[in-house]
């Protein structure tokens, strides 16, 4: 890393997955970084999502989703959940073999992420975060699954 990065590449980030559910076809999951907790009591989420994307269109039909804190040895997921919009390929075909039902979450997850949280949607905020909208969410439960150390991205 040198001097010359821009500052809000240098720090490492967790890397996540969000589950929304559509209407008509089902489960999605994506890739987010900009993830931010902002509360301790009500916990609440930042979230910064993509325009034009299924996981957008989930999010706001459905008002939440399944935030998944994604697993260092999980760094092969990367491609299969961001690299093509879940508008063109169907992610849980893709992943069915790695995914686990979790009944507190009342959602498939990814099998070997280590927490989850299920946010409400409370708000979308008036102003756009460039190429994302930005959300404010409401945690409703949360389960740690295991130890493994986070996913982390940096350049």
């Amino acid at each position: 890393m040198t001097p010359r990065t821009r500052p809000w590449n240098r720090a490492p980030q967790q890397v996540y997955s969000l589950v929304t559910r559509g209407p008509e076809d089902g489960w999605n999951a994506n890739i987010m970084t900009y993830v931010v907790p902002v509360s301790m009591d009500p916990k609440y989420y930042l979230l910064a999502l993509f325009k034009d994307t299924r996981t957008l269109d989930n999010w706001q039909q459905k008002g939440g989703g399944v935030l998944q804190f994604l697993s260092a040895h999980q760094s092969k997921l990367l491609n299969t959940l961001g690299k093509v919009s879940g508008s063109v390929k169907n992610k849980h075909t893709q992943l069915v073999r790695q995914l686990v039902y979790c009944p507190q979450m009342k959602e498939e997850i990814i099998d070997g992420i280590y927490a989850a949280v299920k946010l409400r949607q409370i708000t979308m905020l008036p102003h756009e975060g460039g190429d994302h909208l930005l959300f404010l969410s409401e945690v409703e439960k949360y389960k740690n699954y295991n130890a493994n150390p986070p996913l982390l991205y940096h350049r």
